[in-house]
């Protein structure tokens, strides 16, 4: 699992995922740092970054 709470505003990450008809990702922008998640714009949406969310993300 990747060690998000070391990531700081501005760093870009890739969300990844899959659905039914294929795979998918989108390249974002770290823009808010909590004590317990960030927040990654990528592609006009805001996504939540946690313990239970890293795994998409690198």
């Amino acid at each position: 699992m990747q060690d998000w709470r070391s990531w700081e505003t501005g760093r870009k990450t890739i969300y990844e995922g899959a659905e039914f008809d294929g795979s998918f990702h989108f390249e974002g922008v770290i823009t808010e740092v909590h004590d317990d998640h960030l927040i990654c714009e990528a592609e006009g949406m805001h996504l939540w970054v946690d313990d239970d969310t890293a795994g998409f993300f690198r």
